[in-house]
């Protein structure tokens, strides 16, 4: 059905009525095959987004669809950061970067709840510098039972 949708120039970002693009649909269902057709076409917009404000990148996340997490971040374009302008900041020309978040404040690593998909987020957000690597924290611990002998 997508094959024929898109040799017959079906227009690839149209919505329905939740704003839902084709790529969101493939994302939610976790349907690789259709997720990787669609990150094929040219103009495809990885970053659109439903009345809630959510990617197709959210769909997937929000699913557990590691799988489609990591097909849209092989295929790039898909932001994990946005730059906006805030007022004062169009006044002073400085720009500054926040997450894309859904209309309910959530990132995509924010809503995922799988494990493995998770991973994949942390991956890619420390690569895209959003996240920090955790620092190891080697701490040496006395035997405080000892030191309570000696002081006595």
């Amino acid at each position: 059905m997508l094959e024929e949708c898109l040799l017959n120039r079906v227009p690839v970002n149209i919505t329905d009525r939740a704003g839902n693009s084709p790529l969101h649909c493939a994302a939610h269902s976790g349907r690789l095959d259709c997720l990787e057709r669609l990150l094929a076409v040219p103009k495809i917009n990885v970053n659109a987004r439903n009345r809630m404000g959510d990617t197709p990148l959210h769909l997937a996340a929000w699913r557990g669809h590691a799988h489609c997490v990591r097909a849209i971040r092989k295929a790039g374009g898909a932001d994990l950061k946005v730059n906006r302008l805030a007022e004062l900041a169009v006044k002073t020309f400085t720009k500054y970067v926040e997450q894309v978040r859904n209309d309910d404040g959530k990132t995509a690593s924010e809503v995922c709840q799988e494990t493995e998909t998770k991973a994949e987020f942390e991956q890619w957000e420390l690569a895209a510098g959003i996240r920090e690597r955790p620092r190891s924290i080697n701490h040496e611990y006395e035997d405080s039972s000892d030191e309570d002998e000696e002081e006595k």
